[in-house]
């Protein structure tokens, strides 16, 4: 049995595939298994694929879908039943990995049996590999504590302390390609919600981190690309209607205040605000909707998201009282 199974989902990647592929049948650490699976793309993306699996038929298991299945999430729960591996590394077929990534990464959970992922420092790259940022920008301000330099080289968290500190501020676990994680892990934690369609993963970190640990490790190991295909503001509403079912329950099981959840909401009120609330495409029943899911994890904020309608012009009063 391998100690990894690395599965890479695409959907229509076929200018990054080769690089990926690459940057995956040259890692250092040899124990594993790749299984590639295609999402029904339109692109060359399975002769790109299927030319790897005839150059490394031992090593290969490629999974072509008949048709697309609209979600990331599913392929990856596809990937992980698939799995023989105990450690899972789901590598993003447009991102790039350093061929010591799995070298790296892969002894810290031999030497922790409650590790249940360890994330390494990801760089930001554009669509022809230049360097955008040295780190992640989800990482903007907590790169210092985070990235650490430690004895035994991975900064270790408590998984219960990680949340509460941390994970409930954002998800600073930005970009699964730089992340290895236990399979057991992901099982005890009843998978993936395939109801979520953007924040799927959030979602699974919590509640993998209640009931194990994590670490980050301070080198270079992944780079996370930027490149043409933009969320549209109708995701973006999507996805703050995911992240608000998502931390309701957070707040509420780490008993916060209601000036904390007012200053974790702040971010996202100031992240999606432009593209939802601002966002002529919306109509009032929507961004009302969006509102009150808002409006369950910080009522402080009700006074903003009104102010700033009322500003807009775009509102009765009484309709809100009457919503």
């Amino acid at each position: 049995m391998p100690k990894v199974s690395i599965i890479v989902p695409n959907y229509n990647h076929e200018k990054f595939l080769k690089g990926r592929l690459d940057s995956i049948v040259h890692q250092t650490f040899t124990d594993f298994e790749l299984i590639i699976l295609d999402d029904h793309s339109s692109d060359d993306s399975v002769s790109i694929i299927s030319t790897y699996q005839t150059q490394y038929p031992n090593l290969i298991r490629f999974v072509p879908s008949t048709k697309n299945s609209g979600s990331p999430f599913k392929q990856w729960d596809r990937g992980i039943a698939l799995a023989k591996g105990e450690l899972i590394w789901i590598a993003e077929s447009d991102d790039l990995s350093s061929i010591s990534f799995l070298e790296y990464s892969v002894p810290f959970f031999e030497r922790n049996e409650n590790l249940g992922m360890v994330v390494v420092k990801s760089n930001a790259i554009d669509a022809t590999g230049g360097q955008i940022s040295e780190f992640h920008p989800m990482f903007n301000g907590y790169e210092s504590k985070l990235f650490k330099a430690t004895s035994s080289g991975l900064n270790y968290f408590n998984g219960d302390e990680f949340v509460k500190d941390y994970l409930a501020y954002k998800c600073l676990i930005p970009n699964v390609s730089g992340t290895l994680f236990r399979k057991s892990a992901y099982l005890n934690a009843g998978g993936l919600n395939l109801n979520f369609k953007r924040n799927g993963d959030y979602d699974l970190y919590f509640r993998m981190l209640y009931q194990s640990d994590i670490g980050f490790l301070n080198k270079s190991l992944n780079s996370t690309r930027y490149h043409d295909d933009k969320l549209t503001a109708s995701n973006n509403a999507q996805s703050f209607k995911e992240v608000s079912t998502i931390l309701k329950p957070v707040f509420d099981k780490l008993k916060l205040s209601a000036s904390k959840r007012l200053e974790i909401m702040s971010f996202y009120f100031t992240v999606y605000k432009y593209d939802i609330f601002l966002n002529d495409a919306f109509t009032f029943k929507e961004k009302v909707t969006i509102f009150q899911n808002l409006s369950n994890l910080s009522g402080l904020l009700h006074f903003k998201f009104l102010k700033l309608l009322l500003q807009r012009g775009r509102i009765n009063l009484s309709k809100i009282i009457k919503s």
